[in-house]
């Protein structure tokens, strides 16, 4: 007779673990042109929370949060790039390890959670940016004290390359207005990236006697706007009433070119101005002629460079008898009644002369007039 005895091996509990992820997106993005990150892990750390919970098999009794059981808890870092170390001292994460953050400041890389019997052991806080282009993993391992069981947990995360695009910005403001009683005779404009890429500038202006843009310096239209280095310089005494231009910058991203735009605006406008007519009197009979003077005032200020203003003197038939600030008007020409008017008007910005919708020029210079007068 043969004598048999069976031994029953308690059923292992079902055991359910892995690594929860805080702190939001769980990839670095880093910015080719700053070498900025986003987030930056400096700043935002990355939280690993582990958890663990099994189920008796025997029992069915649930353990939601095992973590409190567990013991012999440590981390590694397996750089993506160098794989071939796998788990050993020179992967395991250093809890001393210290590093600088955006700001300057000295930080603690890593720290973690380790008291026995604690609702959340093994929570690490990860306070470093993943090197461009790479992979890091972070692994987990501890001993289930219920068991003896070993748990391994690993956890992905990677830095992306992203493109920043840059933008056109300018030394001075690209929307201008020109005060022509007040404001300097030359404007300048330079334009420049917000981000330093490989960058090609060019400028064209708005004609509609040229049916659009074109160019800049390609039409004789251009007249009172040179362009000097990437930028551009307006004679603002030789201006139209308003400029029209456009920036165009070809920047290279990454081997790709990518066109930006900005359109500039230059418009002249007269301050608001009175006027009045002064040092006029009675006059004898035998006098046949007189000289007024005109006092033109923008607020309290008096004008003295006129040379923006037509200054024109009418008898009473509505009929232009002299021009000027101080001119002199005989009397004769006034008529019967001796009345006569003064209108000040701005004489506008600078216009190109045509003749049936045709340019006119001398000796190769275009014909200029004032817009206004």
């Amino acid at each position: 007779m043969i004598r048999k005895k069976i031994r029953k091996v308690p059923k292992a509990p079902r055991i359910s673990s892995g690594i929860i992820p805080e702190g939001g997106a769980t990839a670095n993005q880093e910015v080719l042109a700053s070498g900025e990150y986003y987030p930056d892990r400096t700043l935002v750390p990355l939280i690993l929370q582990p958890f663990v919970s099994y189920k008796d098999a025997v029992t069915g009794k649930s353990v939601d949060n095992a973590l409190p059981e567990l013991t012999n808890g440590q981390w590694y870092r397996l750089d993506g790039s160098n794989r071939s170390l796998g788990l050993c001292d020179a992967t395991k994460i250093s809890m001393s390890q210290t590093g600088t953050d955006a700001n300057g400041d000295v930080i603690t890389v890593f720290s973690v959670v380790s008291a026995p019997g604690s609702a959340d052991y093994g929570r690490l806080t990860v306070r470093e940016n993943v090197p461009a282009g790479h992979n890091i993993t972070y692994i987990f391992t501890a001993v289930l004290s219920t068991d003896g069981r070993p748990i391994r947990e690993f956890f992905d995360t990677r830095c992306d390359t992203i493109f920043e695009y840059p933008d056109i910005e300018f030394d001075n403001n690209s929307t201008a207005i020109y005060d022509p009683l007040h404001g300097e005779q030359y404007y300048s404009l330079n334009p420049s990236l917000t981000i330093d890429y490989p960058v090609t500038w060019k400028w064209m202006s708005y004609h509609e006697m040229e049916g659009g843009w074109v160019e800049l310096g390609t039409t004789p239209l251009d007249w009172a706007v040179d362009k000097v280095g990437d930028g551009i310089k307006i004679n603002r005494k030789k201006m139209q009433d308003m400029i029209m231009l456009r920036c165009l910058a070809e920047v290279t991203v990454d081997g790709t070119s990518v066109y930006l735009e900005k359109i500039v605006s230059h418009t002249r406008i007269m301050p608001s101005f009175e006027y009045d007519v002064i040092r006029v009197g009675e006059f004898p009979d035998d006098v046949d002629a007189f000289a007024p003077y005109a006092e033109i005032k923008t607020g309290n200020e008096t004008v003295t460079d006129v040379s923006e203003f037509l200054i024109e003197w009418l008898n009473s038939s509505n009929l232009v008898v002299a021009t000027g600030i101080n001119p002199t008007i005989r009397l004769s020409s006034l008529g019967a009644d001796g009345v006569y008017y003064l209108r000040v008007r701005d004489r506008g910005g600078f216009a190109a002369i045509t003749d049936d919708g045709k340019l006119l020029t001398s000796a190769d210079a275009l014909l200029l007039d004032r817009s206004k007068v």
